[in-house]
Parts: C-alpha cells; structure tokens; sequence
C-alpha cells in the first residue's frame, strides 16, 4: 500500500487602497504588502508570538508492505519548504499618538528569505501475535531516520543580542517500542 501527496500554495493579501490599511507600519501580523504573502500568527501549546508564512510546498509519501510470516514493514517522509525568516524590531519610537512604541516588521517580502527545506523519514517495524481470542501488537518505530538537525526557528527580533541565533532544530532519531494488547 502506497499514498502521495503534493501540495502547493501562494497565499496573498491585497488592498483596495492604502485607506483599507488600519495602521500602514509593516508589522509581524500585517506586513501591509499589496500582493504580499499573508503572515499569520501560531496557536496553541504554548507558542506564542511566532509569526508564519506557509510554505509553498509539501511531498508526503507513506508506504506499508506487508512481507512474509505477518511482519509489517512502513515508511513515512514529508519534504516541505523551510518557513519565512520575518525578521523585526520591537519597541521602535514613533509618532503615533496612541501607541508610542511599535513592533516593525524590517523585510519588504517576507517569503524572501526562508529557512533550509525540512525533510523527515520515519519507518516502522511491526508484528502481531494471536494468542486464542487475544492480539498483540510489537512495533518499532524510528523517528528521524536521517538524524536531520534542520533548524525550524531563529530569533527574528533584531533589537536583542541573540537575533538570528537558533531557537529550535528537529528532534533527533528517536526509537520507540510499542507493545499493543487487543482483546
């Protein structure tokens, strides 16, 4: 069994005119670029703050044989392109009567420049038992097959001492038993 996957994506932001702009300083959330790429923020479990601009591409392939004496042989491996590098400065002094200080995102294409391409191959080994009207499920799964230590995040924020350095890589090849009962 077998099952490929491609997909693509250009997605943008366009304006009637410059007054359908509610602040016209580019930031993080609206880089307020007439046929710019659309940033958005990330959600849940825990990161917050990060702002993403989708990839243009993504390959998956997923594939399972089912070899001799009821072993079970699969792989997985998805390619997409690294995310934008949306590089800004905080706390910028304006004349804004409101809000004084602002966030200025410091990119005119923010799909310019781009983390490296991701690539992960996982694969799986696995077998079941039947023991009269029991099952049992022994799996070993290998994560990260290539080890790849693809860089996945910077510190974009140009005003601290860290900016550019890495923030987050992939996890490393990681195995994992399982043993699964069904009954």
């Amino acid at each position: 069994m077998a099952r490929l996957g491609f997909s693509t994506n250009d997605h943008r932001e366009y304006f009637d005119n410059d007054g359908a702009k509610f602040d016209p300083t580019p930031s993080l959330a609206n880089p307020n670029k007439d046929g710019g790429l659309v940033m958005r923020s990330s959600t849940g479990s825990g990161k917050s703050g990060i702002y993403q601009v989708l990839p243009k591409y993504q390959f998956i392939a997923t594939g399972l044989y089912q070899a001799p004496w009821g072993i079970n042989l699969a792989g997985n491996m998805v390619t997409r392109q690294g995310f934008a590098t949306p590089f800004f400065r905080n706390q910028v002094p304006t004349a804004d009567p409101v809000n004084r200080l602002k966030t200025v995102l410091l990119v005119d294409d923010v799909g310019e420049r781009r983390l490296p391409t991701v690539t992960s191959l996982d694969a799986r080994l696995g077998k079941e038992f039947a023991v009269r009207r029991a099952r049992f499920n022994v799996d070993v799964d290998l994560f990260n097959v290539l080890n790849s230590a693809t860089v996945l995040g910077r510190q974009y924020n140009l005003r601290l001492t860290t900016a550019n350095n890495v923030l987050e890589i992939m996890n490393p090849r990681v195995l994992r038993l399982g043993l699964r009962f069904n009954f």
